[in-house]
C-alpha cells in the first residue's frame, strides 16, 4: 500500500460513537509524524510486543493511599462539578518547568473547540536525541468508558518505580515503524497526559520511552 493510501485507511474514522476523539487523536498524531520527518532521519524498527491488559488491572479507584504526596489526587475528573477548573499544560505550565524537564515548545499546537475541554501542544528536546523524537503534551476531560472504547492499547509497564495507583501507560495504533508511550495522570482538573513519540526508531522500544514520558508528567503535575 503506498503512502497515500495508508493514510487514508489511517484516518478513516468508521461510524463509532468515539469518531470525535479518534479524529483528533489521529490528526495530532500525523502533525507529530510530519514533524519528525523533518528532522530527517532513517532507522529500521525492531517492534516489542504490547501486553494489552484491563483497565481495572491497571487503574483503581481513587484513596488517600493512592496519593502521593508531590501529586493531585488521581481520579477522574467532573466537569460537570460546578468548581471544575480545567488544567491546559499548554498555557498554565510555566516554560521554566519544562526547561527543567528538558524539552522546549515547537510553537505546535492544537486548535481549541467550544465547549470541548482539550488542549495539546508539541515540544521538542533541547539535545536532539538519537533516534530523533518529539514530546505531545495535552489534556482532556475523558471518562474511562471513552478510552475504553479508543484505539489505544493499555501497557504493563514495569520498568519504573513510584508511580502513583491509577496513573496508567498507553500505546496508539501506529504503523509498523512508529511507536509511542504515552504516560496518563486523571485528575480532578483534568486528564493530563505525555506522550513520547519516535517514528523509524530503529532498536527503541517503549521500555524507553515510557520513562521519559513518565518523568515530564511529574514535573508538571507537581502542585496543580
Amino acid at each position: 500500500m503506498g503512502t497515500g493510501g495508508f493514510l487514508m485507511h489511517w484516518l478513516n474514522l468508521g461510524t463509532d460513537s468515539q469518531q470525535s476523539y479518534s479524529f483528533m487523536r489521529r490528526c495530532s498524531l500525523l502533525l507529530t509524524l510530519m514533524i519528525i520527518c523533518a528532522l530527517m532521519f532513517t532507522a529500521c524498527v525492531q517492534n516489542s510486543p504490547k501486553e494489552s491488559v484491563s483497565v481495572e488491572a491497571l487503574r483503581a479507584n481513587p484513596t488517600t493511599e493512592n496519593t502521593h504526596p508531590d501529586f493531585p489526587e488521581v481520579r477522574e475528573p467532573n466537569p460537570a462539578d460546578p468548581n471544575f477548573s480545567f488544567f491546559d499544560p499548554c498555557t498554565d505550565v510555566p516554560a521554566e518547568t519544562y526547561e527543567r524537564a528538558g524539552i522546549v515548545a515547537s510553537g505546535s499546537r492544537s486548535p481549541q473547540f467550544n465547549g470541548y475541554k482539550r488542549s495539546y501542544c508539541h515540544y521538542r528536546f533541547k539535545v536532539t536525541p538519537d533516534p530523533a523524537a518529539v514530546i505531545q503534551i495535552g489534556a482532556d476531560v475523558l471518562t474511562d468508558s471513552d478510552i475504553n472504547n479508543s484505539n489505544d492499547v493499555l501497557l504493563n509497564v514495569k520498568n519504573i518505580q513510584g508511580v502513583p495507583t491509577g496513573v496508567y501507560f498507553t500505546s496508539a495504533e501506529l504503523g509498523e515503524e512508529d511507536y509511542e508511550c504515552t504516560a496518563v495522570m486523571p485528575t480532578s482538573r483534568g486528564r493530563i497526559w505525555v506522550s513520547h513519540l519516535f517514528f523509524g526508531t530503529g532498536n527503541f522500544t517503549q521500555e524507553d520511552a515510557c520513562p521519559k514520558a513518565w518523568e515530564i508528567l511529574k514535573e508538571i503535575t507537581r502542585g496543580i
